[in-house]
């Protein structure tokens, strides 16, 4: 069944003083910004699947590397007791991640940066105990892998001061080696030459990558927002309700006698009642909810993870933010507003002609009447 709406007549312009709406702020406006398919969500995909199943892989390497040093007498005191503490994080990331479904980005942070810190101690403890044999696999075996860590993590300017932090450590605890006479000289050349090379060539690809990112969304968001209203456009409206999982429900708003006031004052007036139209059912809504321009001066809004009870409430706040705005010519506005619920697994076209069909039957009635009614269809 599909519930319909007609707000009374209002003024189209201040939407702030939306009393029984709370101020979420910037939020509305981000969670209307479109977000299609990009290489962002690609790498947040990728991101989590090293939380669930790369992460926890390193906790094991580290518990077996801890096993390893505990059968050989623990001739590394940094390695003792640094890499049960480290498994433990890394082990707490893969737990987080598979709890929430989502990587926790601080807890990958301090398991890195706790992973860099005991790299950097290790190198030096064989320095101060005269043993820089043991040392060194430290600095030539796992600091390439921290320099790709940071960089893929932390992205390229924190991924550089990350990398030189590392590097600067290592190096000092390589030419502290050479200067006691543990190693020659030209064994220090791999780390002190050849890995800064490494670390700009890591930054490069970094940039690179970050840079396309960047410029790829710019171009994917402006392609999917409606130049006029910022609201998104009616094929990444589609495209997301293709895409949508679980229940959810459409609000088709359309506004009435648009025409004629579009006639009667110009088109500047009519952009800025549907620019206006946009700002009041934004406020209106909840900040995960979506803004559809559909075509002309009608609207649809995505309301996700609501019953078709709910989304009359919200259908409600819409008409009455509507009715609190106004234009700068005074011109009283009505929106007729048509509600239909979609369960899981139902097609959104059906839903939508539901909403549509409902919207219509309000302008309907609305006609007859002569004043503002609410109805169902």
């Amino acid at each position: 069944m599909a519930s319909t709406f007609r707000a009374g007549k209002g003024r189209l312009r201040d939407v702030s003083d939306v009393s029984d709406v709370s101020d979420a702020g910037g939020a509305r406006e981000a969670a209307d910004r479109p977000t299609p398919t990009d290489p962002v969500g690609a790498l947040q995909r990728a991101r989590l699947l090293t939380h669930l199943y790369g992460v926890p892989a390193v906790g094991l390497f580290l518990l077996g590397l801890f096993g390893f040093s505990y059968a050989m007498g623990f001739p590394d005191r940094v390695e003792a007791v640094a890499t049960p503490i480290l498994a433990l994080v890394f082990l707490l990331v893969s737990a987080h991640a598979w709890r929430h479904r989502s990587p926790s980005l601080r807890l990958e942070r301090i398991a890195l940066i706790g992973t860099f810190a005991t790299l950097v101690a290790a190198a030096f403890e064989p320095v101060v105990t005269g043993r820089f044999e043991i040392g060194y696999p430290y600095v030539l075996g796992y600091a390439p892998l921290a320099f790709a860590a940071a960089f893929l993590f932390f992205g390229p300017r924190a991924g550089t001061i990350a990398s030189v932090a590392v590097y600067l450590g290592l190096a000092v605890a390589t030419v502290s080696g050479v200067a006691t006479g543990q190693i020659p000289a030209v064994r220090a050349m791999p780390l002190v030459a050849a890995q800064p090379i490494l670390i700009g060539l890591l930054y490069a690809i970094a940039w690179s990558m970050a840079t396309y990112v960047r410029e790829h969304r710019v171009v994917a968001t402006h392609a999917a927002t409606d130049p006029l209203t910022g609201a998104w456009n009616r094929r990444a409206g589609e495209a997301f309700l293709e895409s949508v999982e679980g229940p959810f429900a459409l609000l088709v708003a359309d506004l009435d006698d648009f025409k004629r006031i579009n006639d009667a004052h110009g088109h500047a007036v009519g952009d800025e009642m549907l620019v206006g139209t946009v700002e009041a059912i934004r406020s209106a809504l909840r900040p995960q909810d979506r803004i559809v321009r559909w075509g002309g001066d009608e609207f649809v809004a995505i309301v996700v993870g609501v019953d078709e009870r709910d989304a009359e409430e919200l259908a409600g706040r819409v008409r009455r933010a509507v009715e609190r705005a106004s234009t700068t010519v005074g011109e009283s506005m009505s929106v007729s507003v048509g509600v239909a619920a979609c369960g899981p697994g139902a097609s959104w076209r059906d839903a939508f002609d539901r909403a549509d069909g409902a919207m219509y039957a309000a302008k309907r009635d609305t006609a007859r009447s002569g004043e503002a009614g609410a109805g169902a269809g």
